[in-house]
């Protein structure tokens, strides 16, 4: 095992260094110059162990585990869990700025809701169609929402006595799906795009593309399109969702059937 890593990743390496040389002759063709100091490289792989510098002819690119890329947070071993907490805090803190108007009773709540789904629902929701989403994050998603919908309904008043809203309660007044339905349905809009893509386009390769021969020994993630199979069996009540996906008005007919039975 300890050999297999090895090669595991020295292949890793050679590709990397084969795809970077590849990268500064272009940018040579058209005038332009790699910026050593700025470029990272990073392999993905949970089998792998740490990077620290690529030598490409007579530069050292650094290896790094993680950055940002138009605000997502990417890492080595391809964990969706940083991101959804990187999106959770930037949400709450969107949510902290707007507490004066949350917590005013002059303010109606219905202007309060317009505010969390036009403020802060889109800064929690950003780049959601790419997550996985597992029991626990879900959890973590629904239960931040519960609080800012807590803040908004305010407890009730029972037997003399005040106390918290339960769930059942908070949804029957919000009369909307849950955030985590919500993305689950902006997944399944966005698969059938990917579906009716060119075959040349890079998030087509990826979907269709298969990186590894054999999955790990322990339990395996959860794969992207094995959730969005989940979802259309579930929400759309089809099977073959790559072969319905293909025709567009189907698949739109599809989609709004299940925001309508959502309440989206």
């Amino acid at each position: 095992m300890y050999l297999l890593l090895i090669d595991l990743r020295i292949f890793s390496y050679i590709l990397l260094y084969a795809v970077t040389f590849e990268l500064k002759e272009r940018a040579k063709e058209v005038g332009l110059n790699i910026n050593v100091e700025k470029t990272k490289a990073m392999v993905q792989s949970r089998r792998l162990g740490k990077g620290r510098t690529l030598t490409v002819e007579d530069h050292k690119i650094e290896v790094v585990r993680r950055f940002k890329y138009l605000g997502t947070v990417i890492n080595d071993v391809n964990d969706e869990m940083e991101e959804i907490r990187a999106r959770i805090l930037a949400a709450n803190k969107a949510y902290s700025s707007l507490q004066t108007i949350f917590r005013s009773k002059q303010i109606h709540r219905n202007n309060k809701m317009r505010l969390y789904r036009t403020l802060i629902k889109p800064i929690l929701c950003y780049g959601s169609v790419t997550w996985t989403l597992t029991q626990t994050s879900e959890q973590m998603l629904n239960a931040f929402e519960r609080k800012i919908l807590r803040r908004i309904y305010g407890p009730t008043h029972e037997r003399r006595w005040w106390r918290p809203r339960w769930n059942n309660e908070l949804y029957s007044l919000y009369k909307e799906p849950n955030i985590v339905e919500d993305i689950k349905i902006r997944r399944l809009e966005w698969a059938g795009r990917i579906i009716r893509m060119e075959e040349e386009r890079i998030p087509k390769k990826v979907l269709n593309g298969n990186f590894h021969t054999t999955r790990p020994v322990e339990r395996p993630r959860t794969r992207w399109a094995d959730a969005v199979q989940r979802d259309a069996l579930q929400l759309l009540g089809t099977r073959g969702w790559r072969r319905r996906a293909t025709n567009r008005d189907e698949w739109r007919r599809l989609v709004r059937e299940a925001k309508a039975r959502k309440g989206l």
